[in-house]
């Protein structure tokens, strides 16, 4: 899949992903350290596995802010039911 990017978009892009990825390993290494769990203390690490999936799924609800089509779909389908109602 390509993406159709402006300029420096790329750049932008590449700039958030590493940012996701280093808060994503800065908020595993915290919830390691307050769960507890060590190399040598592995006692609490069900619940850190149970807790890190579960918090995978907290995006989910802003899936209902995903648009369906690009604007410019949106708008000849809104163009097209006005003229419908006409």
């Amino acid at each position: 899949m390509r993406l159709d990017c402006q300029i420096r978009c790329e750049a932008t892009l590449m700039s958030i992903l590493n940012g996701g990825a280093f808060t994503g390993s800065a908020l595993g290494a915290l919830s390691t350290k307050s769960f507890g769990v060590t190399s040598e203390d592995f006692t609490n690490l069900a619940p850190l596995v149970t807790t890190s999936k579960l918090s995978s799924l907290l995006p989910l609800p802003l899936l209902t802010m995903w648009s369906k089509g690009s604007p410019a779909d949106q708008m000849q389908s809104s163009s097209s039911k006005n003229s419908e109602l006409s």
